[in-house]
């Protein structure tokens, strides 16, 4: 049997993590290329992890258990960017991991966010949840605000 391309793999764990069942494919491959060439190490790590139980019956509780909340030997990374990968997909921005699977920092100490493109922030799935628009994304007449719903 034909081993899932990393898109596929990518796609079906973000929805694992994030609780969607609805992904775009396009938003989910630009994503991928953007967390892979920040941090590329984590990446194929929680991808090979997920691969190992991609078709598990108990896939939500399995991710659970050896990815997000794993403090197995060598794959300490793996929460953080299971952490980033929601990220990303919520908000467009996530925050990028060394080759040592720590967040990279700046110089005043705090992590350094890669953000996304406007269309990306946009679709956010942050935007949904809370059943409103990204600010500056109205599609409304300017002054709807001024009044009640």
């Amino acid at each position: 049997m034909a081993q899932p391309s990393e898109l596929v793999l990518f796609v079906a764990l973000s929805k694992v993590l994030t609780g969607e069942k609805k992904l775009d494919k396009t938003l989910a491959d630009q994503y991928l290329q953007r967390l892979k060439a920040q941090s590329p190490t984590s990446m194929q790590k929680i991808l090979d992890e997920f691969s190992k139980i991609a078709d598990d019956p108990f896939l939500t509780f399995e991710v659970k258990r050896r990815i997000v909340e794993t403090k197995q030997a060598g794959k300490e990374d793996l929460p953080l960017m299971a952490q980033q990968i929601i990220r990303i997909w919520y908000t467009s921005e996530f925050f990028p991991l060394g080759p040592d699977g720590k967040l990279i920092l700046g110089p005043d100490g705090k992590p350094v966010p890669s953000g996304g493109t406007q269309k990306q922030f946009y679709d956010g799935l942050l935007w949904r949840v809370i059943q409103a628009h990204a600010p500056t994304h109205s599609t409304q007449k300017y002054g709807y605000w001024t009044k009640k719903p």
